[in-house]
């Protein structure tokens, strides 16, 4: 049996052999060779955006073994050689769910690669998408490079993102051309949700120049909406931050944190910003009637206020989550001025000056947020708010002159106000197919404002706010167009005081973009909005201590319509940013101050008062951005047009220069701001120096500990401020004391297993500021 067996396996061996020999004679013959065939295609993501850098493996139909592969390019198109004429085509890329399909010689194909639904603990990068840009039909996609998302401060990260203006000292995030942005985090609403965030958890940064009717009621205009990976993984986030001038006359210390896990986690922030001995001049002329009044005064401010957050998260499970937080905020304001002048009525006198003002106002809020995922292309939230705040506000002048007979003015008023509102917010959202979206939602606000003039024993001014709102908006592309519509119906009750009013207001946002390629972007926009009048604007009570002037509000104002219309063009190629745009805006009904003598008192009223356009004729604007996150330089400025009711045309402009940037631990951020007027229907504003010249300069001196010093006028900060209307004149200039003053800081920060970190981040924040009179 033994002899058997081993002639078998050496006849099966010889075998083998010659079939070996005989397969690698006919493979290497050089009469015979084996036929390549070229497979083309294009990769895209759901909104038909090129995904650039996804990897192509080409596979055997029979045994799935690796024949080729490769990668594609910007235009997220592939061209690869392979012996087979059909194979299976895998494509994949980070983020996105792996894709298969049977590909054919000669045929281009497009796969479609759809976000993956799966939570990925880690990952490699495969690729950089740090130059793809989205273009959608309010605004742009961007994605950080590697060197961001390992540098570990989620600001200095976003600073390689075109058009975003990131000062890393004081951790704000604003336009390049100085607009605010409402943050969102995964599309929610965040109170100071950037500092906890990981850059390595950033999947993508939008800026958001058009919004819909969702926020048109509440008068935003440009979103920062950063989209975060989801995580899985136990999350600690400490931050302790101390910043002053120097000397000290202004500073804030302020405390961070976050606990937690993927299930529950907690944050809470404390802060107290504070003012002392900030001291500027000012000097104003006054002419009304037959009587004149030149002074220089100094003033003095001196502020306290502390704040306080506490919020709790729950991921109850896949498809729910909560949160609930609490917030209270205070503040007191002393502001005095001392100074000297020249009263004129028949013959001038000296007089002397002495103001005293004082502002003490709090706010408590109580916040609750749920959202339902029925999938996770639909989702329901809804967020409810309560606040109540009160206000007491009091102010006190002296004016002594002729003191050999004794003369003098005092003034004085009192007030004590109080609000309480509620607002009830739910939002339906809805996505299918490639680049189609659905967004559903309406708001309740009730609020109610009491005012009460103490000093003077007027009744009691009451203003009461029920305000409903329903809004809708669709977006979608045609072939190289991108477009979204929105809108929304707006119904106000109002009582203000003894007058009764109520209206319907729609608001519209439209806006279509058109994409030649990766590179170049235009983008036509229109939106409609109705803006309420404020409680100071409809306060009947007089505000002023100085016995020349009168402020009062008017009761019977109604919103003021405004209508946009922009046009842009961009073009995004790598380290450049270029942009232009311009674009006229349109008011009527407008709510404008204006003033009228009334015996030899001039009184400062509000009403609302024909139209008022402005036209922005140039608007460029240009970025570079150093390689690996090192800095960016940018230029901008504007030529704009104002135009008010029976007025002539005013011309004034803007320019922006920035410059940050990266060395080593070292950074440098310098900022400069000119502009040369500006207007309103009673004044004229003229800037004698810039109106912004910032320089900072930052040290990295741990990856947790970081310093930094500043100055924010290093050129002065001088201004002139003119009122004409006949029967009344006035002149007001005024200058920072010692503006060069360094502004120190110092900012500590731990994270530890950043990757536990709850998906869901701070979605809840204050409505309210205070009563502003």
């Amino acid at each position: 049996m033994s002899k058997a067996l081993n002639c078998n396996i050496m006849q099966a061996r010889i075998t083998v052999l010659i079939v070996l020999s005989l397969s690698f004679f006919i493979l290497h013959s050089p009469n015979i060779q084996a036929q390549s065939y070229m497979f083309k295609g294009k990769v895209v993501d759901e909104e038909d955006y090129p995904v650039s850098y996804a990897t192509v493996a080409l596979l055997s139909r029979t045994d799935s073994t690796h024949l080729a592969g490769g990668l594609t390019d910007e235009n997220g198109e592939y061209s690869i050689t392979c012996d087979s004429a059909r194979v299976i085509g895998r494509i994949s890329y980070i983020g996105m769910a792996t894709n298969y399909q049977m590909l054919e010689k000669d045929h281009h194909a497009t796969t479609i690669l759809r976000m993956d639904a799966r939570e990925l603990e880690e990952v490699v990068v495969e690729g950089d998408r740090t130059y793809r840009v989205k273009r959608t039909a309010t605004g742009e996609i961007y994605y950080l490079s590697k060197y961001a998302k390992n540098s570990k401060d989620p600001f200095k990260a976003l600073q390689e993102i075109p058009r975003l203006q990131v000062n890393r000292l004081e951790q704000s995030v604003k336009t390049a051309d100085n607009n605010s942005l409402l943050i969102l985090i995964d599309g929610q609403s965040v109170n100071s949700g950037i500092a906890p965030i990981d850059p390595k958890d950033i999947e993508s940064v939008e800026i958001m120049d058009v919004t819909t009717a969702r926020y048109l009621q509440s008068g935003i205009n440009k979103i920062l909406n950063i989209k975060l990976k989801r995580k899985r993984s136990p999350y600690q986030w400490y931050q302790f931050e101390t910043s002053h001038f120097l000397p000290v006359e202004q500073g804030n210390i302020r405390g961070y944190f976050e606990v937690g896990s993927p299930v529950f986690s907690l944050y809470g922030n404390t802060s107290l910003i504070y003012t002392h001995g900030k001291e500027w001049n000012q000097s104003e002329y006054q002419s009304i009637g037959g009587a004149s009044k030149n002074s220089v005064y100094r003033n003095r401010d001196d502020s306290f206020t502390p704040h306080g957050v506490l919020m709790g998260k729950w991921n109850i499970n896949k498809r729910n989550y909560f949160a609930a937080k609490v917030e209270g905020h205070y503040s007191r304001q002393e502001i005095e001025n001392n100074g000297t002048g020249t009263l004129t009525y028949n013959s001038p006198m000296p007089y002397t000056l002495t103001t005293e003002n004082l502002k003490q106002y709090y706010i408590l809020t109580a916040s609750s947020y749920f959202k339902h995922e029925f999938t996770e292309r639909k989702v329901l939230e809804m967020e409810l708010n309560y606040n109540y705040n009160g206000d007491k506000t009091e102010g006190e002048r002296e004016e002594l002159f002729n003191q050999s007979q004794g003369g003098q003015d005092l003034y004085y008023f009192k007030y004590k106000n109080r609000r309480t509102s509620a607002t009830l917010e739910i939002d339906y959202s809805s996505r299918w197919g490639n680049s189609n979206s659905l967004n559903l939602g309406c708001s309740t606000q009730l609020t109610d404002d009491h005012v009460d003039k103490i000093t003077d024993q007027f009744p009691l001014f009451v203003h009461r706010k029920w305000n409903e709102y329903v809004y809708a908006s669709f977006s979608s592309m045609w072939k190289q167009i991108r477009y979204m519509v929105s809108g929304g119906l707006q119904g106000m009750w109002l009582k203000s005081g003894e007058v009764d009013s109520h209206y319907f207001r729609p608001h519209v946002s439209i806006s279509g973009s058109y994409t030649s390629s990766s590179l170049h972007a235009i983008r036509l926009s229109y939106q409609l909005s109705n803006n309420s009048p404020l409680t100071a604007q409809l306060n009947p009570y007089n505000i002023s201590t100085d016995p020349l002037v009168v402020i009062k509000g008017n009761p019977d104002l109604k919103p003021e319509v405004k209508q946009n219309i922009s046009l842009n063009y961009s073009l995004y190629r790598k380290s450049f940013y270029i942009g232009y745009g311009m674009g006229y805006t349109f008011s009527t009904e407008i709510v404008e101050s204006y003033g009228y003598v009334n015996d030899s008192v001039f009184v400062r009223s509000f009403r609302n008062s024909g139209h008022y356009g402005s036209l922005r004729l140039a608007e460029p604007f240009i970025m570079y951005s150093l390689p690996n996150g090192t800095g960016q330089i940018s230029l901008s400025g504007s030529h704009v047009i104002d135009y008010f009711k029976d007025m002539n045309a005013k011309h004034r402009n803007e320019v922006s220069l920035l410059v940050n940037l990266t060395f080593g631990k070292w950074s440098f951020f310098g900022k400069l701001m000119f502009n040369d007027y500006k207007y309103s229907p009673l004044t004229k504003t003229k800037y004698s120096t810039p109106t912004l010249s910032l320089l900072q300069v930052g040290y990295e001196a741990t990856p947790n500990l970081y310093v930094g010093i500043s100055s924010m006028w290093l050129c002065g900060n001088k201004m002139e401020t003119s009122t004409e209307v006949e029967g009344f004149s006035s002149l007001v200039k005024s200058s920072k004391v010692n503006s060069w003053s360094p502004f120190f800081t110092l900012r500590y920060t731990i994270r530890k297993n950043p990757k536990r970190k709850i998906r869901l981040d701070n979605v809840l924040q204050s409505t309210e500021k205070g009563i502003e009179l």
